[in-house]
């Protein structure tokens, strides 16, 4: 019984992960701006239908 539960157990965590990786994605784009070279990066995540940036980051190239 103790085997099945656990067994139970790691399948609903997997399934948790792989919902959870679908709604985070990582984007990074390229522009010129003013004769300069940017790279900006940023993480999004979709929750309950809107979507949140956690993380963002521009780098001059």
């Amino acid at each position: 019984m103790k085997n099945i539960m656990k067994t139970l157990a790691l399948v609903a965590i997997g399934v948790a992960v792989g919902r959870v990786s679908k709604s985070v994605h990582h984007y990074q784009t390229k522009y010129t701006e003013n004769d300069e070279r940017i790279v900006e990066s940023w993480i999004q995540i979709d929750l309950l239908g809107k979507s949140y940036c956690i993380s963002k980051k521009y780098l001059y190239i």
